[in-house]
């Protein structure tokens, strides 16, 4: 299951370090600090912490701050300016208030004639070019929540909240993952409701989100989106993920822990 836009995909390398998706910049010129952040964050090392943070204040490459930022709260690590900075993004995704792009979800690629209607007169009195703007609207707006929200960071619940309200249904699924890795349950009755008006080809990632909150309402409407078989596969997911978990809890407390003398 792709968790990252193909905007993001398409300009860096994943990497994953004990459940942490960590990107880097494929193309030349890359923040060298952040490179080496990254090394002595896969070993455990607590200079990764102070790197993070300076390459965050250097670099100029907008996906590549969202990604730093990402992973410092990810890790617990980072402060206000790192959650201010994503969701701001967010915010902007929010307030834009697109349409849903395209006419059917069964549509995988933004062309002339997979485009809603609803949408095109949305650009047209706008003054934007439609295909621009699906993309935005499919890759580029919840790539936004997905750096903020696979942070879990209780700070952006009612931010999520509000996005899973958004007409665009690219952004209002992404939210959901977002409220699921945060883990309230009060989120769980607004995503119940937006499955009722989540295209059919969507379903399989609000049936991830609602299974992660491991309530018995959640894992109802989680086996009514999705067949058995794919059922089976996202509570192996889940699983993993709440492996990776717990992999980036100790591999924070190994960074935060005191040395020894």
């Amino acid at each position: 299951m792709i968790r990252a836009p193909s905007t993001v995909l398409s300009a860096i390398v994943l990497l994953v370090v004990a459940g942490v998706t960590v990107t880097t910049h494929a193309a030349t010129g890359q923040n060298s600090e952040w490179q080496r952040a990254m090394t002595l964050l896969a070993e455990g090392d607590a200079r990764a912490i102070g790197m993070m943070k300076r390459a965050f204040d250097d670099e100029q490459d907008q996906r590549a701050r969202q990604q730093i930022a990402s992973t410092l709260l990810t890790l617990q690590l980072g402060d206000d300016r790192h959650y201010d900075y994503l969701a701001g993004f967010v915010r902007a995704a929010i307030d834009r208030d697109a349409p849903a792009p395209l006419a059917s979800s069964a549509a995988d690629t933004p062309t002339p004639q997979s485009l809603s209607e609803a949408f095109v007169e949305w650009c047209r009195e706008r003054g934007e070019d439609p295909q621009q703007s699906a993309y935005r609207a499919i890759y580029e707006d919840p790539g936004h929540l997905i750096y903020l929200g696979q942070a879990g960071d209780a700070r952006s619940f009612e931010l999520m909240l509000e996005a899973l309200e958004a007409r665009n249904p690219f952004v209002a699924v992404q939210a959901a993952s977002a409220l699921a890795a945060i883990g309230d349950r009060r989120a769980i009755a607004p995503i119940l409701a937006l499955s009722g008006r989540t295209p059919d080809g969507m379903r399989l990632f609000l049936a991830e989100a609602l299974l992660r909150f491991d309530d018995p309402r959640a894992t109802a409407e989680a086996a009514r989106l999705v067949p058995d078989e794919v059922l089976a596969s996202l509570h192996q997911v889940v699983a993993l993920d709440k492996r990776r978990q717990l992999e980036g809890q100790a591999l924070r407390e190994r960074l935060v822990r005191p040395a020894t003398p």
